[in-house]
């Protein structure tokens, strides 16, 4: 159910109010890994 209503947030609000959501994978354990042209703003 909470992923449902987080895609219809995500939806809701790019559609709304032009906010984009995005996430990556900063560590898995003792591997660390670096963002790259990843866009923050």
């Amino acid at each position: 159910m909470r992923v449902a209503a987080g895609a219809i947030a995500r939806k809701y609000l790019a559609a709304r109010l032009g906010v984009r959501i995005g996430g990556y994978l900063s560590q898995i354990g003792s591997l660390v890994l670096e963002p790259r042209d990843v866009d923050f703003a």
